[in-house]
């Protein structure tokens, strides 16, 4: 992956030399399996949670209102629950009492997690429609929401989505 350089907030793009990820599925609370694949010229928004982790829950708001401020066909936002022993009526009661409007989906064993890098609650990747990471983001602190959103939103909205970047640390 590349690197970025500056304060966790301001992005600073480089080059990634890594190859596209092929994301695939993974399956619902509900069953169903859920194609993480980016829009067209579009994004996706992954979202590495655990009902567990106090930081991931505080980040539910926040989340949720960049989740509606940007049309689905542009931006397809999934939630990956990566708590092994919840059963799928938690998960779904979960995201339901944290008022998740955004798709949800189970990686109980973590092996999706392992795929793409993702080590720690929360995180979020920002993957264009060939696969390529353009964003990433940890948090480490128990800072307030913005702090870990702030760069998700950067990425998003940004209409510089041809340059790969890649990992901000908070």
């Amino acid at each position: 992956m590349g690197s970025l350089t500056g304060s966790p907030f301001g992005i600073t793009w480089a080059e990634s030399t890594d190859a596209p990820i092929a994301l695939g599925t993974l399956r619902s609370p509900d069953g169903q399996h859920i194609d993480l694949a980016a829009p067209a010229e579009g994004l996706t928004v992954l979202l590495f949670y655990s009902s567990e982790c106090p930081i991931s829950n505080a980040y539910s708001p926040t989340l949720d209102s960049l989740f509606g401020a940007f049309p689905a066909k542009t931006v397809k936002w999934v939630g990956i629950c990566v708590d092994p022993d919840l059963s799928d009526a938690d998960v779904k009661a979960h995201a339901r009492d944290f008022n998740l409007k955004f798709p949800v989906v189970r990686d109980r064993h973590g092996a999706f997690a392992r795929k793409i890098g993702a080590t720690m609650t929360p995180e979020a990747f920002v993957i264009d429609a060939k696969g390529h990471v353009r964003y990433h983001v940890e948090s480490t602190t128990s800072s307030r929401s913005v702090g870990f959103a702030t760069p998700i939103l950067r990425a998003t909205s940004s209409r510089t989505r041809s340059r790969p970047c890649s990992r901000a640390t908070q």
